[in-house]
């Protein structure tokens, strides 16, 4: 089986969203015979060669950080350089990663569903969405969450949705907790942090 892992993160090789793709890898390697392609989307200059790359590989793991609910534009760029190709995917399985520092589910949904309409759009099997929210650091519990799904993958080719559902068990917030957090987020301490990077930008005042 080969396999293409899409790192979507301007961080590249340096951030969380290639430590979860480490995680996946691992996984993935675990079955025999597996071959294993990675690829920097922030590497902008190389997206043709990327998509050619995708074109020969039987399942595609597009993994990307979300900033204030949206995909960085290195891997849109990326996806619309699928768009000459689009009836070229029907043996072909898509599957993302979305990690985000909201800890709950439900910021990441309205980005799922277009990933969901992505893969209908392309003509290609979805293969389904693992969201990591909470900043996802790579902790033992979440490491072995990433590395059994890559484990599964060559027998399935999807993502399990067990581990999914473990992954960011939180939807949202309950109605009083999102009270307390709103007026938490009020308190000078609070903040602190974004007042020092606006001082250190010139652009408190």
């Amino acid at each position: 089986m080969r396999y293409l892992l899409c790192n979507g993160s301007p961080k590249g090789s340096t951030g969380n969203t290639a430590r979860i793709l480490d995680a996946l890898a691992e996984g993935i390697s675990s079955a025999p015979g597996q071959h294993i392609i990675r690829a920097n989307l922030n590497r902008v200059q190389e997206h043709e060669s990327v998509v050619s790359t995708l074109l020969e590989s039987e399942v595609i793991i597009i993994a990307f950080p979300l900033y204030t609910d949206a995909m960085p534009g290195i891997t849109m760029a990326f996806i619309e350089a699928l768009r000459p190709h689009i009836d070229r995917f029907e043996t072909h399985t898509f599957c993302f990663i979305v990690q985000s520092g909201f800890p709950e589910r439900i910021h990441c949904e309205p980005v799922e569903k277009y990933l969901v309409r992505l893969t209908e759009i392309l003509g290609a099997k979805y293969g389904g969405t693992l969201i990591l929210g909470g900043g996802m650091m790579m902790n033992p519990k979440r490491f072995q969450i990433v590395n059994h799904i890559g484990a599964r993958l060559s027998d399935t080719h999807i993502f399990d949705e067990t581990c999914i559902k473990k992954a960011t068990p939180l939807i949202r917030f309950p109605v009083v907790s999102r009270g307390i957090i709103s007026l938490a987020t009020k308190l000078p301490i609070a903040q602190s942090f974004w007042d020092s990077q606006l001082r250190a930008n010139g652009a408190y005042e």
